[in-house]
């Protein structure tokens, strides 16, 4: 296995785990044993998809903004609603996660590049 990189920060990479163990669908067998691995655990091994997680992710307040700038009255409002979006902020406790799959991300070297993707 080629090894990965996460470009983001160590908060984004948290909410990633997060989101994938939120909604990991893996199926396992009688024994405990993996059968079936979910495409969100798929995806963790996927460099170019790691990279378009954390841009998609830094550019989203923007496209919100841009999608919702006819539709508020003012900047305020377009701030609040932002701040309402919910952000998971913590990260499963190693090894509590339904799928084994998850620890590969946990392990990710991350770097604290600033604005954009590598």
């Amino acid at each position: 296995m080629a090894d990965l990189l996460w470009y983001g920060t160590d908060n984004e990479r948290k909410d990633f785990l997060n989101a994938v163990d939120r909604y990991c669908v893996c199926e396992y067998g009688m024994m405990g044993v993996r059968i079936a691995t979910c495409t969100g655990h798929v995806m963790v091994l996927d460099q170019r998809v790691l990279h378009h997680m954390v841009f998609a992710r830094r550019l989203a307040p923007q496209w919100i903004r841009e999608e919702h700038a006819s539709q508020t009255d003012s900047q305020e409002d377009l701030d609040a609603l932002l701040k309402t979006r919910p952000r998971p902020s913590s990260a499963p406790a190693a090894g509590s996660s339904r799928c084994p799959l998850a620890s590969t991300l946990i392990a990710l070297p991350f770097t604290e590049e600033g604005g954009g993707h590598a």
